[in-house]
């Protein structure tokens, strides 16, 4: 299994489509919306070469660095809550 990171890359019209087909294509595979357009999926072989083949959805390889790493200090936004008490 191999973590991706999908991005739409189609008209926003599209997107509920084509995220409706990616799923059928993808099966049991787990698809998770990190945003509007990005998704991360856990995915084998075979499933990497069908998505790789679709032109609306861009495909990238997270580093390990990347998913572990927090989206936001907390330690700064406990800080700044302080300040605001």
């Amino acid at each position: 299994m191999t973590s991706v990171v999908l991005t739409y890359k189609g008209p926003p019209s599209e997107q509920k489509d084509a995220e409706s087909r990616l799923r059928r294509k993808l099966g049991g595979a787990d698809l998770v919306c990190r945003a509007t357009n990005l998704f991360e999926a856990q995915v084998d072989e075979q499933l990497l070469s069908l998505i790789a083949g679709d032109a609306q959805w861009q495909l990238t390889f997270p580093t390990y660095a990347e998913i572990r790493k927090p989206a936001t200090n907390l330690n700064k936004l406990r800080e700044k809550l302080a300040e605001m008490k």
